[in-house]
């Protein structure tokens, strides 16, 4: 995001954008274990999550899309983030990314969808 403009004044489609473009980032930042950048980059998509979500109808599903991306670390974010839209695709993406057996996002997977099966966790 660019620092003056608000958040608000990003389209939909714009926002999308700007999360795909993090969510690589993130992939990238975990697989090189930079933390610091990771945590940065989890709290920009969060700021995005948010407005996508207040946006009238909920703009979170523009995301979905993102549930085929080439990249894994999209395909991952993608997935929590959309799991209320569409369910059984978002924990198809996030089974096979447990089985897939590419720490760590394997493990965050697998314990997410372990989480969902328990009723521990809830994704919204």
């Amino acid at each position: 995001m660019r620092k003056k403009e608000k958040i608000e004044n990003y389209t939909s489609a714009d926002l999308v954008k700007l999360y795909e473009e993090n969510a690589l980032k993130m992939y990238n930042a975990l697989n090189e274990y930079d933390v610091k950048k990771y945590n940065k980059l989890y709290d920009k998509n969060s700021l995005i999550i948010i407005e996508l979500k207040k946006r009238p109808g909920d703009h979170r599903r523009d995301l979905l899309p993102l549930l085929d991306h080439t990249n894994m670390g999209v395909r991952f974010q993608a997935a929590n983030t959309t799991f209320v839209f569409a369910p059984d695709k978002a924990r198809t993406v996030l089974e096979n990314i447990a089985s897939s057996r590419r720490f760590p996002l394997a493990g965050d997977a697998g314990m997410i969808l372990s989480a969902l099966d328990d009723g521990t966790g809830k994704l919204d």
